[in-house]
């Protein structure tokens, strides 16, 4: 695991997107132990680290199976966001951004109540948040499971 952790850390794109598939094989095989050890990576609130853990928890096929998945994405999600809007501009906070520019919405589609959080971020008047909010808006998975509310939800980017 140590060697794992200094991967999110590494220069080369390749070496932190392993980290991501790792963690994912791992979410696969050992949820529970994957989901503590997201846990303590994340603490430290890390923009890269954050984002690599979003990525793997966002994958759909084991989110449908996993209500702690799940809640664990949407937590992380939440810190990422929080990450994004105080921040400053770096380019792992940029990198951060442009992956919850598509894992809000896949835990959104898992889970309808989701959408709430977009509307609260739409109403916080955060730039970084409406862009992110508005790229997810856009991806069919929700938009075709949820028409009314994606439609509501741009109603209220203008």
């Amino acid at each position: 695991m140590p060697l794992l952790h200094a991967g999110n850390f590494s220069p080369l794109w390749r070496a932190r997107e392993g980290v991501t598939f790792a963690l994912e094989a791992l979410l696969d095989g050992r949820r529970g132990y994957s989901l503590e050890l997201i846990d303590d990576w994340c603490a430290g609130r890390n923009p890269i680290v954050v984002r690599n853990a979003v990525v793997a928890l966002a994958h759909p096929s084991q989110l449908w199976g996993s209500a702690e998945q799940l809640e664990a994405l949407e937590r992380w999600n939440g810190v990422g966001m929080e990450i994004v809007a105080g921040a400053e501009r770096s380019p792992d906070v940029e990198i951060l951004g442009r992956s919850l520019g598509f894992t809000l919405c896949i835990a959104a589609e898992a889970d309808e109540a989701y959408l709430d959080r977009f509307e609260v971020w739409l109403a916080a008047g955060v730039r970084p948040w409406r862009g992110i909010v508005r790229e997810n808006l856009g991806k069919a998975r929700i938009a075709k499971k949820y028409p009314a509310r994606v439609y509501a939800l741009r109603a209220l980017l203008g």
